[in-house]
């Protein structure tokens, strides 16, 4: 994240990423990290928990989950996220169920996507087949065992 020099970053989901990618952006003295979280108890405790020094690098927001449907397959998007340009997105949220495996909001913000644009999907293996299928665009794609070997 440091190498890339990433402005704007959109990252979905709870846990220490969001502080690592906050105190990259910190490294760099420039950027700034949208984070959305669909559970208010997490949001609320990693407001408390980032140092005053990553603050400015960094806005929090809660934002429900709902209940979607995209071409038959059942899913969940976020009630709002940031009206934002990212040039990296980091999925590791919202919380899916056995029921709805898979997110959305990234199809809609697909259009928004700059030129230099990193997506990294935490763990959600049928999140980023699925998005594979429906974007528009077609990516590059790494996993983990292809980048690193494999991780026992």
């Amino acid at each position: 994240m440091r190498q890339r020099r990433l402005q704007v970053i959109l990252k979905f989901g709870s846990g220490w990423s969001r502080y690592f990618l906050a105190l990259a952006l910190c490294d760099n003295a420039s950027g700034y990290l949208y984070s959305v979280d669909a559970v208010e108890k997490w949001a609320d405790n990693t407001r408390r928990l980032i140092s005053e020094l990553l603050r400015k690098f960094r806005e929090i927001r809660f934002s429900e989950s709902v209940l979607a449907e995209h071409d038959g397959i059942p899913c969940l998007k976020h009630r709002s996220v940031a009206d934002i340009v990212p040039n990296t997105l980091y999925l590791d949220g919202p919380p899916l169920t056995p029921e709805r495996k898979v997110s959305i909001d990234l199809l809609a913000l697909e259009d928004k996507f700059s030129d230099d644009f990193l997506l990294v999907i935490e763990g959600r293996k049928p999140n980023a087949e699925f998005l594979g299928r429906y974007f528009r665009r077609t990516y590059r794609r790494f996993d983990r065992a292809s980048l690193f070997g494999e991780l026992y």
